[in-house]
């Protein structure tokens, strides 16, 4: 006979991370950031999206 064991634990809740940087083309930061992107996907030929 089939059957489901299922154990369950307490964990400690996780914490939710710094938001990232955001930079441009003037930043002078050297850590990991965002850069504004722009995709014109007619530009790719794909109008359908």
């Amino acid at each position: 006979n089939p059957f489901l064991e299922v154990k369950v634990t307490d964990t400690p809740k996780r914490s939710r991370r710094d938001f990232g940087l955001d930079c441009d083309e003037h930043s002078t930061e050297s850590r990991c950031c965002r850069y504004p992107l722009t995709v014109d996907f007619e530009a790719f030929g794909w109008d359908w999206i």
